[in-house]
């Protein structure tokens, strides 16, 4: 597990893989990073490489109280700092 600081807080993400592209994995609610686990290791042995990152409130990622920070627009500005 990393943490990357974007302008809004710290975004957990894992990394699987080598190489260029890489594949951006992000969970769905109630979910976080680890969701992917096995997914990444799996696209790795295939030689895609995959980041994959907790949204704004899961994993580690930073928690905030302003409901705003869990907007689509907020999750598309975490998913482009990642």
């Amino acid at each position: 597990m990393s943490l990357v600081e974007t302008s809004a807080g710290q975004i957990e993400y894992f990394v699987a893989g080598s190489g260029t592209p890489e594949v951006l994995l992000i969970h769905g609610a109630g979910s976080s990073a680890r969701i992917w686990d096995t997914v990444q290791k799996l696209m790795a042995d295939a030689g895609v490489a995959t980041v994959a990152i907790s949204l704004a409130g899961a994993g580690a990622s930073f928690r905030p109280t302003d409901l705003a920070a869990y907007q689509p627009s907020s999750y598309a500005q975490s998913a482009r700092a990642a």
